[in-house]
């Protein structure tokens, strides 16, 4: 009779090998950042680059939304027009219109965030030198960067729920996610789990990854406990927000 491998040794085996692992990558990054923040040459260029991004945020996010605003807009022109075509039965027909419109909606989400965090550091620097002016335009800006893919979203979803032939839900709509899931097969809405528990799980290391940049961050070039406490209380929200919603879920 063979001898079975005890499971719950070799689970715990393997997290203290993932433990040690972590502890090691992260002394040799110690090192190697506290040897380069003592180069004041390192330290400058870091400074530089940070001035540079920041002077130049605007910009940036300027040709980053143009190209990305006629990419979804391409995609999306262009399988409404295969939508058109579709004879309501070939499968690969919707499969390939539903990855389009994915695609453009990813992009656009992508987009919209990048323009939140180069409109706050673009205005932040403006405000610190400033510059009232170019604080007013930024935020004009800003404004027409958000509105776009908004507009992509509103239209995406209206064919959707054409191909599908449902009632129209619009994205401006305060209850829309709610309505939207609500509308959903069985199917579709094991795709929406799974894809949720996939974040869920990615989040783990991401925070914990951040959570390490800043406090190298802090260490390096004095950037304070802001950005380790905002890390910190994310992480300690989407936590409770698991759980909570396990202890909601088990007791229906």
């Amino acid at each position: 009779m063979t001898n079975k491998p005890n499971y719950k040794i070799i689970v715990l085996i393997s997290n203290l090998l993932l433990v040690l692992f972590t502890a090691l990558i992260g002394g040799i990054i110690g090192v190697i950042l506290g040897r380069a923040s003592r180069i004041d040459s390192v330290k400058e260029i870091v400074i530089q680059c940070g001035t540079l991004f920041v002077n130049n945020a605007v910009y940036i996010s300027f040709a980053i939304n143009i190209v990305m605003c006629i990419i979804c807009f391409s995609l999306y022109f262009k399988n409404k027009s295969l939508a058109a075509k579709w004879d309501g039965e070939d499968e690969e027909t919707i499969d390939k219109i539903e990855t389009g419109l994915s695609l453009a909606l990813a992009i656009g989400t992508v987009s919209l965030i990048l323009t939140y965090m180069l409109a706050a550091v673009g205005i932040s620097g403006a405000m610190e030198r400033g510059h009232d002016r170019k604080v007013v335009s930024f935020y004009l800006l800003a404004f027409f960067f958000i509105i776009w893919p908004l507009i992509l979203q509103g239209r995406v979803f209206a064919l959707r729920q054409k191909l599908n032939h449902e009632s129209g839900i619009s994205v401006f709509d305060l209850r829309f996610n709610k309505k939207y899931f609500e509308s959903r097969d069985e199917g579709q809405k094991m795709v929406i789990y799974k894809a949720a528990y996939d974040v869920y799980k990615s989040l783990l290391y991401i925070n914990l990854i951040m959570f390490t940049i800043a406090v190298f961050g802090m260490s390096l070039f004095h950037t304070g406990i802001l950005p380790i406490v905002i890390i910190c209380v994310s992480w300690l929200i989407e936590t409770i927000i698991f759980y909570r919603a396990e202890y909601k879920y088990r007791n229906m």
